[in-house]
């Protein structure tokens, strides 16, 4: 063989390698990730499967999402399973079989039920915008507060690339057996998780707990394809963890130091209010600025003597057209007391959350610095609202306000009427203000500044306590 047909075959022999190399590769790395994937999933027993269902169709009747059937079919392919429904009975301390649950807590009761028990490093949360699941805004929160959102719900369906999130959940329960939870915030970080899981199986693998109650965690971001007009799948393009797995030991919510009672305030907490309503309104009237009409209250003591209770309302408003210099031929008094006691609307996350807290025994006080208009406001329009609070601590009525002294030591007499054996430290406040939340912490309770529902949701799940 001459000099150039050696160099033929050197040449024909380096391009087959070159490409059979990738392609022998790729075969190995897909079956060392099937050998790893079927490990995860090894069982002696048939390994339940339970994902999620929702109704479909005109006749009502539930059927398995498509994503969660996708993934089950995946993994009745990898080992013995038997398909169930979340109403199947188990225990998460002495769970009679392995357990697979897909979907999160919008649509699977068993994964609420284990967010519920149990300390997360990645947990959903429920917005209470409307009464039906389906049109809820669902989010994750990280271990460190972070609020993630599918684009989904923010680009009003637009054509393209889709953001979704997922959460992959494997722990061991206390009899050894194992736990297995992927779940999205849509269908496509359901499937992105189990693509993830399929395609890093090994590395997985060998951080699958081994010791009863420990669990491995990891956040999912799943790149996929929106298509208006479209029923067809569309697969995810792009799976990524967001950091590296997160271990732990499972910690039940349940504490002998979780808390008894909350103190809440009432405006920017458990209602939003606007005081330049009040402002405008009375501008349109005195034909001036609702700017100049604020200078003039805001530079004035009226409000905080009111608070306080050192007025009363006959007081309160003839100061007012003092202040203003009118009469009642201007703004009449009923219009008045209307203008300055419609400010508020309802905080329906945070209602709703304070119903579960107080279904679950929590004892609610309400603490708030208010005078008596805004007060008979809320109570006329809102009494469902203020029919959670056990208890009424209002600054015009003590004769004292928030950060002082004395309106949080009648706080606390309250609290204690209501559970005699309750230390300051298992009292929650939330108030939106620093000062106060700053004077709380002084008396001993545990205090949050209120800035919105999720960050609240995080602080109070790490109080033992848990609302949706």
């Amino acid at each position: 063989m001459d000099t150039s047909q050696q160099l033929l075959v050197a040449l024909v022999g380096a391009v087959i390698s070159a490409f059979l190399y990738p392609i022998v590769a790729w075969i190995l790395r897909f079956l060392r990730a099937r050998d790893a994937l079927k490990k995860i999933f090894k069982s002696s027993e048939t390994i339940r499967l339970v994902p999620s269902y929702v109704e479909t169709g005109t006749s009502g009747r539930p059927s398995v999402r498509s994503a969660d059937f996708r993934v089950t079919s995946a993994i009745s392919a990898l080992c013995v399973t038997e398909n169930a429904d979340d109403t199947i009975p188990f225990s998460f301390k002495l769970p009679a079989f392995p357990l697979v649950v897909t979907g999160s807590i919008r649509y699977n009761k068993i994964a609420q039920d284990f967010q519920e028990k149990y300390h997360l490093p990645f947990e959903f949360v429920t917005a209470r915008h409307a009464d039906s699941p389906a049109d809820r805004l669902l989010t994750i929160l990280t271990q460190f507060g972070e609020e993630l959102v599918s684009s989904a719900d923010a680009t009003f369906f637009e054509e393209g690339m889709e953001v979704d999130y997922g959460i992959i959940l494997i722990a061991r329960l206390l009899d050894g057996r194992l736990f297995y939870w992927f779940a999205g915030i849509h269908s496509a970080g359901t499937e992105g998780a189990w693509a993830y899981l399929e395609r890093e199986s090994a590395s997985i693998f060998r951080k699958l707990p081994t010791r009863k109650g420990r669990y491995i965690s990891l956040l999912i971001r799943v790149r996929y394809p929106f298509r208006m007009n479209s029923s067809a799948h569309q697969p995810p393009q792009g799976v990524e963890s967001l950091g590296p797995a997160v271990t732990g030991t499972l910690r039940r919510r349940e504490s002998d130091e979780a808390p008894l009672a909350m103190l809440c305030d009432l405006g920017n907490v458990l209602m939003d209010f606007d005081r330049s309503r009040t402002y405008r309104a009375i501008a349109h009237y005195t034909n001036r600025s609702w700017r100049e009409v604020e200078a003039v209250f805001e530079g004035s003591d009226i409000r905080e003597l009111y608070e306080c209770g050192a007025i009363d309302t006959d007081a309160f408003c003839a100061k007012v057209y003092d202040i203003l210099d009118i009469d009642q031929s201007v703004i009449q008094r009923p219009l008045l007391e209307e203008f300055w006691g419609d400010i508020f609307w309802l905080n329906r996350e945070m209602f709703e959350a304070l119903k579960h807290l107080k279904s679950h025994g929590m004892h609610l006080v309400l603490l708030s610095n208010t005078n008596p208009l805004h007060f008979d406001t809320v109570a006329r329009d809102y009494p469902d609202m203020l029919a959670l609070f056990s208890a009424k601590v209002l600054s015009y009525e003590v004769g004292a306000a928030k950060p002082g002294n004395s309106i949080f030591e009648k706080a606390i007499e309250v609290v204690h009427e209501l559970s005699p054996d309750c230390p300051t430290s298992r009292m929650l406040m939330i108030d939106d203000m620093r000062e106060n939340v700053t004077s709380a912490r002084k008396f001993g309770m545990r205090a949050l500044q209120y800035r919105s529902y999720s960050h609240f949701v995080f602080w109070i799940r790490s109080q033992s306590l848990y609302v949706p």
